[in-house]
């Protein structure tokens, strides 16, 4: 998840290769994978239970998924309002010599 407060004293730009989080219904429909995963984890951890088998690794899956969907709308909305650059295809070459210059600072 982005934690935005780790960023406080840096610069933060987001590069994306798809335009698809721009979209009005984005937010919706990646909430809704999300509580597909979240299901299926849910799922393995009964699994795991029946055969008395650990389940710590899903137990962290499952906080960080049910975390991304809690806050997925707020996610997604700091993006949309913050710089972000297009590398996808043709724009690859064009627009990493912008990232690698506001990185350093130029």
């Amino acid at each position: 998840m982005l934690h935005l407060t780790n960023f406080a004293k840096k610069q933060f730009i987001a590069c994306y290769i798809t335009d698809k989080f721009f979209d009005l219904a984005f937010v919706r429909s990646s909430a809704e994978t999300v509580a597909l995963r979240i299901d299926n984890i849910q799922k393995e951890i009964q699994e795991r239970f029946t055969i008395n088998m650990g389940i710590e690794d899903l137990s962290d899956e499952l906080s960080r998924q049910q975390d991304l969907r809690h806050n997925l709308p707020k996610i997604i909305g700091e993006l949309r309002s913050r710089l972000c650059i297009d590398i996808a295809g043709y724009n690859f070459l064009d627009n990493v010599p912008k990232v690698i210059k506001a990185i350093k600072g130029a």
